[in-house]
């Protein structure tokens, strides 16, 4: 089984920088202590050792790119005045890898750093050990900058994939369908607090334009899709007799993103024209082509869905919770999510998925099938963007419960918990553990975070 999404992301870039004037205590003649017996006196013997210890994975900047072929490191600078700090390129940089001095004089060349918001974390060694990472932190603190003082590979993981879903959210173009605000769901849509928050941006086409893009779809090239589809799947409720329909959406939603320039999308679904144009079958298809999606123009779900899926490298759904749920659900420690949208890629491997009508009413069209039982990570962003709630869990069972098709049992620790205190209309979930890289994301992002 594949779970990883395909997508063509650019490189996140790593910028070394030595930051402030290194006093090399045995050719200066001021400090006579410092220089007799700090810079001329013995080395710290335990330091020797250290720096001759061989990691199982070596986790330096210099081997990072071998490790991770999305991240690109460049040559290290050095920062010894303001100048030098204005002068650096940083508009394409991710984050600043810094070496830096203890003195005073530092802090103004941070300051000037750090005023377009750009992270700045502490150098680490091969084994992914941050030793003066306490002073950098100290300085972040000082004037409010983010940073993080990674401690091991496992944190030098975590770091880099949070740094990949803050790349994405500044790279995320949403493609709006119909009416903002949304008919049926309470989702922040203040496209500039939205954009100073995450980097997102918000392109609204009409109802209209959807339906009459579908609508002008090339015959030939929906009928070739049809034969594709036909074979891919198992097609249940007579889809079979209005397939044409169903992939005209799919090309029409191509088409119009690539006319946008967007890569992610969502549809107020609830005052669509015509039952017939629910795009569940295309957004499961182009989740799994990196489009990220938002069910009913639920802007804040999307980008909580970029956000686990950027973390994970894999894909992720959505869904209604506590939707098709019993009482001894909960007090069994399961919540459900339930929905329309699964991504063929979060499928049992081996199983052909069912191509079925939209809630039983033999009209549009949705996909099912069983999921891995494999342990997820689950989220959802509050109503005004400033608060994500997180939780992990596993898979434990998958039903066809019509409307919404997709019923999703998952085992966590405290179901009450998550029931009292989750936010955000429709919630999101990923396979794979990726929480710590989300939580972090979400610090340099300055959300309030909520772990249930």
């Amino acid at each position: 089984m594949s779970k990883t999404f395909q997508r063509k992301e650019n490189k996140i870039i790593l910028q070394p920088v030595v930051i402030g004037r290194w006093v090399e205590y045995e050719n200066d003649s001021r400090p006579v202590m410092a220089a007799e017996a700090w810079g001329g006196g013995p080395k710290k013997p335990r330091n020797i050792k250290r720096n001759n210890e061989i990691p199982e994975v070596d986790i330096s900047l210099k081997n990072l790119s071998n490790l991770y072929d999305w991240i690109e490191v460049r040559e290290s600078q050095k920062i010894s005045s303001l100048k030098d700090a204005r002068n650096i390129k940083s508009n394409d940089v991710d984050a600043f890898i810094a070496r830096s001095a203890t003195t005073d004089e530092i802090g103004p060349l941070l300051e000037e750093l750090t005023k377009d918001g750009i992270i700045i974390i502490p150098e680490w060694d091969n084994w992914g050990f941050s030793w003066y990472g306490r002073f950098l932190k100290g300085w972040a603190t000082n004037i409010g900058f983010p940073t993080f003082v990674p401690v091991g590979n496992k944190d030098i993981d975590t770091l880099l994939r949070a740094l990949r879903v803050i790349h994405n959210l500044k790279d995320l173009k949403i493609l709006y369908i119909g009416d903002i605000p949304s008919h049926s769901v309470n989702s922040d849509t203040a496209s500039i607090s939205l954009y100073e928050t995450f980097g997102v941006e918000i392109e609204q086409v009409s109802m209209n334009e959807y339906s009459k893009k579908v609508k002008g779809v090339n015959k030939e090239k929906a009928l070739k899709l049809v034969d594709i589809w036909n074979n891919n799947f198992n097609v249940m409720d007579n889809c079979d007799k209005k397939m044409e329909k169903y992939t005209s959406i799919y090309i029409a939603l191509k088409e119009l993103l690539n006319e946008y320039n967007a890569n992610s999308f969502t549809v107020d679904c609830a005052y669509l024209p015509d039952v017939e144009l629910v795009p569940c079958v295309t957004a499961s298809l182009l989740i799994d082509e990196g489009y990220s999606f938002g069910c009913e123009g639920d802007i804040n779900q999307l980008i909580a869905l970029e956000m686990l899926m950027s973390a994970s490298g894999y894909s992720g759904l959505m869904g209604n919770l506590f939707e098709n749920a019993i009482h001894d659900d909960v007090i069994n420690n399961e919540i459900v999510i339930n929905h329309d949208v699964i991504p063929p890629s979060m499928a049992c491997s081996g199983r052909v998925m069912n191509f079925r009508d939209f809630h039983a009413i033999k009209k549009g069209a949705t996909l099912y099938a069983d999921m891995p039982q494999e342990e997820v990570t689950i989220g959802g962003i509050s109503f005004d963007s400033k608060s994500i709630w997180l939780s992990k869990g596993k898979v434990k069972w998958t039903e066809d419960t019509v409307h919404c098709r997709l019923s999703i049992g998952i085992k966590v620790k405290d179901a009450v918990n998550i029931m009292k205190n989750a936010l955000g209309h429709h919630q999101v979930l990923t396979y794979g553990n990726c929480y710590d890289a989300v939580k972090l994301a979400a610090e340099f992002l300055g959300l309030n975070i909520i772990e249930l």
